[in-house]
């Protein structure tokens, strides 16, 4: 995922969409679910899935920025990271589970993933689609 030599024509949407998503990502893990913690939502369904939401939809837009994949391929990339780490934490040692700050992972994780990475696909063609259409000659 290193970026290509001729980046100067990349969309820098794209990186701001990124930068966007994971600032919220950093967010939901740590001064969110402290916040909520303190305000008595700690089993708050949609705060436990936010992280793997932020997560897919930060790698989608990473992956079109940086390697100008398409996006529907750039989520499917999303799609599958955030599955394969849910994935792992899930088959991780319990002894392990305090150096993830006890974070459990499940089947919602996944789907938050992918739903992260439908929203940003969605973006993504839009974008592709404006940009297409103001690169036309009239």
């Amino acid at each position: 995922m290193m970026l290509s030599r001729n980046h100067g024509d990349r969309d820098r949407y794209l990186l701001i969409g990124a930068l966007l998503g994971f600032v919220m990502w950093l967010g939901s893990i740590g001064p969110l679910r402290a916040w909520a913690s303190g305000a008595g939502h700690r089993s708050s369904w949609v705060l436990g899935v936010a992280p793997s939401f932020f997560a897919a939809w930060t790698f989608a837009f990473w992956q079109a920025f940086a390697i100008k994949a398409t996006p529907l391929s750039a989520a499917a990339y999303a799609t599958a990271l955030v599955a394969a780490t849910e994935v792992v934490q899930l088959v991780l040692p319990r002894y392990l589970e305090g150096a993830f700050h006890r974070y459990s992972a499940d089947i919602w994780d996944v789907a938050a993933g992918a739903v992260g990475a439908g929203a940003a696909v969605l973006v993504l063609l839009w974008r592709e689609d404006r940009r297409r259409r103001s690169s036309r000659p009239d």
